[in-house]
């Protein structure tokens, strides 16, 4: 299963200089800032997506859903939750 990751969108984007004109003509060196036009640019390599639940142990012909019930029912299995009391001021 895979989920947007929850991060600001300004980690993943920049702004910068694109060195060709409007018209997309590469530009000349002393022209470069000047008449540059600026574009955004993704500068990771990762995802915008992230596992939710890891799929290491996921068998070859096993569906996310029925991989993500087996993993639920594991959980359920071995971390058993209890309520806490609550504390008297």
């Amino acid at each position: 299963m895979e989920a947007i990751v929850r991060q600001p969108i300004t980690n993943f984007i920049m702004k910068t200089l694109s060195g060709r004109d409007v018209n997309g003509n590469p530009l000349r060196k002393e022209n470069w800032v000047k008449k540059s036009i600026i574009e955004l640019k993704r500068y990771t390599g990762s995802n915008f997506t992230s596992k939710l639940i890891p799929t290491s142990n996921q068998k070859p012909n096993q569906s996310d859903l029925d991989f993500v019930k087996s993993y639920i029912t594991y959980l359920n299995a071995n971390y058993k939750y209890s309520p806490s009391r609550p504390r008297r001021i």
